[in-house]
C-alpha cells in the first residue's frame, strides 16, 4: 500500500480525506497540520508532523519514502495578515512541492474558487479579492511557471459538510446556520437580495471523490493528468435564499433580514465550478458518470449528522 502525505490532516477536508483513505485501506498516512486540531482518535496514521515545523527552511528528508502527496492546509482566514498568508501558504507550498516533485513525488494541490474573486462567469479570468484567493493564485502560477509535471491544482468551490463546525467563523454558511439552530437560535440572518447572490456549494464527500480519482489515475497510468488546473464543484450556483428556504425545512425557523454592506469590488456573489475537465477524467477511469451531490441532500446529510453529534 502507497505512503500517503496530507497536509492539512486535522482541518475538515484533510480529516474527511483520511478517514475515507482509512476505509479504503490506506494506513500509512502521514500527516501534517497543528496538533491541537486533531479531534479524533478514530483515524488511522503512520505519523504526524507539527506543520510549523516545515514553515521554515527544513530538513525534508521525510518525504523520501512517501508517494503521494495531497497538499491541503493552508490558513484561510480572513482576518489573517499578508505576512502569515505569505509564510503559510505561499512559502511553505513553494518549499513542500518543490521537494515533492524533486523526489517525483506527484502533487494534488488544494486551490480555491475564491481566485475568480467578483468575476461572474464559469471561465472568467482570476480576479482575487482576498490574501487567501491571491495566495493561492500565486502557488498555482509557481507550479505553472516551474514547468513542474505531475502536479495538479484543484479549484475547491465553496466546501461545506458535517464536521466543520469545529471551524468556527470560518465555516461555511449552511454548518454556521445549522449551528446556530441546535444553540438555540431560531433565526438565520440573511442579507437582502440573496436570491441574487449566488455559490456552488459541494459537499466535502464530493472533494474528496475527486481527490481520489486523481490517486486512481495515477496508479493507473504512473502519472498526473497532463492539464494542471480543475474546477471542483456541482457544477450549479444555488442562491443564498434557496439555501436559507432549504435549511428551514428541517429547522422549522425564520429568515431575518439585513442590509448587505458589500459589493462586487469586495465579495463574491457569484461562483460556479466548470466540472467538464473533472467529469471527463471520472468517466475515463470508473466508466460512469461524474454527479454531485444535491444541495437538498447535502443539507439533509449536514442536519442529521450535527443532531446525531450533538446527541440531539
Amino acid at each position: 500500500m502507497m505512503k500517503i502525505l496530507i497536509t492539512g490532516a486535522a482541518g475538515f477536508i484533510g480529516g474527511e480525506l483520511v478517514k475515507k483513505m482509512n476505509q479504503l485501506g490506506y494506513e500509512d498516512i502521514v500527516m501534517v497540520d497543528n496538533p491541537d486540531l486533531l479531534r479524533t482518535k478514530d483515524n488511522i496514521f503512520s505519523d504526524f508532523i507539527d506543520y510549523k515545523e516545515l514553515l521554515h527552511p527544513s530538513d525534508f528528508s521525510f518525504l523520501d519514502k512517501v508517494d503521494f502527496c495531497f497538499h491541503i492546509g493552508a490558513n484561510s482566514s480572513t482576518r489573517a495578515s499578508f505576512n502569515e498568508v505569505y509564510h503559510q501558504n505561499i512559502k511553505f507550498s513553494r518549499n513542500l512541492i518543490h521537494e515533492c516533485v524533486k523526489r517525483q513525488i506527484p502533487v494534488v494541490f488544494a486551490s480555491s474558487g475564491a481566485i475568480y474573486g467578483s468575476s461572474r462567469a464559469k471561465n472568467d479570468s482570476p480576479d482575487p479579492l482576498t490574501f487567501y484567493g491571491q495566495s493561492k493564485l500565486i502557488t498555482e502560477k509557481y507550479i505553472a511557471l516551474s514547468n513542474y509535471k505531475n502536479v495538479v491544482c484543484l479549484r475547491y468551490h465553496n466546501v461545506y459538510g458535517p464536521s466543520e463546525h469545529h471551524k468556527g467563523n470560518m465555516s461555511s454558511i449552511i454548518s454556521k446556520w445549522m449551528m446556530s439552530y441546535f444553540e438555540g437560535e431560531k433565526s438565520n440572518v440573511l442579507f437582502e437580495g440573496s436570491d441574487s447572490i449566488l455559490r456552488d456549494f459541494v459537499h466535502v464527500d464530493d472533494i474528496n471523490k475527486v481527490n481520489l480519482m486523481f490517486l486512481d489515475y495515477y496508479k493507473l497510468n504512473n502519472k498526473l493528468p497532463a492539464a494542471q488546473i480543475y474546477d471542483v464543484g456541482t457544477g450549479n450556483a444555488v442562491s443564498f435564499q434557496n439555501v436559507a428556504d432549504e435549511i428551514i425545512k428541517h429547522t422549522h425557523g425564520e429568515i431575518k433580514y439585513v442590509p448587505n454592506p458589500y459589493n462586487e469590488t469586495n465579495y463574491q456573489f457569484h461562483t460556479q465550478a466548470e466540472i467538464s475537465k473533472i467529469s471527463t477524467i471520472f468517466k475515463e477511469i470508473y466508466f460512469v458518470d461524474y454527479h454531485a451531490m444535491s444541495i437538498e441532500s447535502g443539507i439533509s446529510e449536514v442536519f442529521k449528522s450535527i443532531k446525531k453529534q450533538l446527541g440531539k
